[in-house]
């Protein structure tokens, strides 16, 4: 196995809001090798952006980690100081963020944005920043790339401000790069163009890359691993082969059927229910409530990450007696 980039340990973060707390991650467990792919799958409201957000210590601050570590490049990404984790975004960390508006300042040119990402990172000279961006931002499909740099966010439309965001992102070779929902305003070809080039990166500078989609056939074309998310836990991990062929918790299972990968092809799947309230998670395994196989202790007991094989694991108690 490959050295390890990342690891979250039994990460709990609440947000206390004025309609009550709200248990975002309920004790996540996650793996990242050096030069690793995950994809973090799951619902909307799962809690993969808040454990994207507390990678890197972005979090609103109504948020509170309660409980867990966070171990980025051997060392605890909880004790540093925010003048050490600004050092570690400018340098080591990349996120490319859902929404580029929020992202970007929106007083600055895209050209300044660009030329300080690079002169922090790699102490480029203006004029050879200015060149570096312009070419960044031709490999990522947009046109007139010098003018794009004279213009300010708000000119720009969304898929465009999406990879200016991306090209930012890239711009410091990072160690790690987050990238949530990368290529969601995009059209297909530029998402295509858009992954070959995050995997050429990859492949050439040793680079990780936790993605963060709800797009299955997405982390089939990037993804080495996969890390299955429901209501804030890792309920599934391992490599993307087995668990696409083989899934082994319910859930990944309906993800799969409605992701039309496993299953009747010609027919349109749907997972019952809804995500429980967050603010008063029901005992038990959280996903009972949905499943179609559980029992009474799935309603009584919350089921524990059970490893099933050398990087694999699921957290169900259908897979207690299969193992034990």
């Amino acid at each position: 196995m490959s050295n390890t980039i990342l690891s979250v340990e039994d990460l709990h973060i609440i947000f206390r809001t004025y309609l009550g707390t709200v248990h975002a991650l309920n004790g996540v467990y996650l793996e990242v090798g050096q030069g690793e792919s995950v994809g973090l799958v799951g619902e909307t409201g799962c809690g993969k952006s808040t454990l994207g957000l507390s990678i890197v210590r972005l979090l609103d601050e109504s948020a509170k980690i309660t409980k867990g570590r966070i171990i980025f490049n051997n060392e605890s990404i909880l004790d540093k100081s925010q003048e050490e984790m600004r050092e570690i975004r400018r340098k080591y960390i990349s996120l490319i963020f859902q929404d580029p508006t929020a992202a970007l300042n929106p007083v600055y040119k895209i050209g300044d944005q660009i030329v300080e990402a690079l002169q922090m990172s790699r102490s480029l000279k203006k004029g050879e920043a200015i060149e570096e961006g312009s070419k960044l931002l031709s490999m990522l499909g947009i046109p007139e790339s010098k003018k794009v740099m004279e213009q300010y966010p708000h000119e720009l439309s969304g898929g465009m401000r999406q990879r200016v965001m991306i090209a930012i992102a890239l711009s410091k070779s990072p160690l790690l790069l987050i990238a949530d929902e990368p290529t969601s305003n995009l059209d297909v070809t530029i998402q295509a163009q858009i992954l070959e080039l995050i995997s050429e990166l990859r492949k050439n500078t040793k680079m990780s890359l936790l993605l963060i989609t709800h797009d299955m056939g997405i982390v089939a074309q990037v993804c080495e691993k996969v890390a299955v998310m429901y209501a804030g836990q890792v309920i599934e991990f391992g490599n993307v082969r087995d668990v696409f062929k083989s899934p082994l918790h319910p859930y990944t299972k309906g993800l799969l059927k409605v992701a039309n990968l496993i299953g009747e092809k010609s027919r349109l799947e749907s997972i019952p229910g809804t995500i429980p309230d967050l603010r008063n998670l029901p005992p038990g395994c959280l996903f009972s409530p949905r499943c179609p196989y559980k029992f009474s202790k799935c309603m009584q007991n919350r089921p524990s990450n059970i490893f099933v094989d050398k990087g694999r694991s699921v957290a169900c108690w259908l897979l207690e007696y299969k193992v034990g």
